[in-house]
C-alpha cells in the first residue's frame, strides 16, 4: 500500500462520517523518509503528523491560530495517554482513534468561548518548559 493510501486509511476515524477533511499527505524518501499528515475540522481545529529523521510528533491548533504540541493540549486538558504504536502510520491510526474518542474535549478546549484559558495554559506549560 503506498503511502498516501495508508495515510488515509490511519485517519479514517476522524475523516469518516466527521467533519475533518485532509489538507496534506507528504511523504519525501529523498530527505529522510519525512512525513506530514495534516486534517482540518468545520470546527475551527486542525490537526498534523509530522515525521522529520526518524522524530516522530503531533499538533493541534486553531485553523486561525499557532500550532501546539498533541502532549501539552493532553495536558492541559488532563487527558492521560502514551502511543504504543512505532511505525508512523500506526502511530498516525493511534492517535486519531484516540482523538475521535475524545474529540469533545478538544473541540470544546478550541471553540470560541474557552480558546483563550486554553491559550494561556498552552503558553504558560512552554514557557515553564524553556525555564527548566
Amino acid at each position: 500500500m503506498d503511502f498516501e493510501k495508508s495515510a488515509n486509511y490511519a485517519v479514517e476515524e476522524l475523516t469518516k462520517g466527521s467533519n475533518f477533511q485532509i489538507k496534506v499527505v507528504s511523504y519525501d524518501e529523498a530527505h529522510f523518509g519525512n512525513a506530514e499528515v495534516s486534517l482540518t475540522s468545520s470546527q475551527n481545529l486542525r490537526i498534523r503528523f509530522l515525521l522529520d529523521k526518524g522524530e516522530k510528533w503531533s499538533e493541534i491548533g486553531r485553523t486561525d491560530d499557532e500550532w501546539f504540541s498533541f502532549n501539552d493540549v493532553l495536558d492541559v486538558l488532563g487527558i492521560i495517554f502514551s502511543p504504543n504504536e512505532t511505525e508512523f502510520i500506526d502511530w498516525v491510526g493511534e492517535i486519531s482513534k484516540f482523538i475521535k474518542i475524545h474529540f469533545y474535549k478538544f473541540e470544546s478546549a478550541f471553540e470560541d468561548r474557552n480558546y483563550m484559558v486554553t491559550h494561556k495554559k498552552l503558553k504558560e506549560l512552554a514557557r515553564q518548559r524553556m525555564l527548566k
